[in-house]
């Protein structure tokens, strides 16, 4: 991968990271595709509409994003 494609990379998930942090669901939105899933081991897939009404509602929030590589 280039060092560019890598930046790239990078700069979209420090994006999503803020938008789930700002509990903001349009922000969120932003950074993901329609039929984006997140996949839970309690839950299975999940999709992102559901998801972004969930945050909207205030049911489900983030203070925090994190990666561990």
């Amino acid at each position: 991968m280039s060092a560019a494609a890598l930046e790239a990379l990078e700069e979209a998930e420090r994006a999503f990271n803020a938008a789930m942090v700002s509990n903001d669901p349009t922000q969120i939105a932003a950074c993901i595709t329609e039929d984006w899933v997140l996949v839970t081991p309690e839950r299975g897939p999940i999709p992102a509409q559901a998801i972004l009404s969930a945050i909207g509602s205030g049911v489900l929030s983030h203070d925090t994003m994190t990666k561990t590589t």
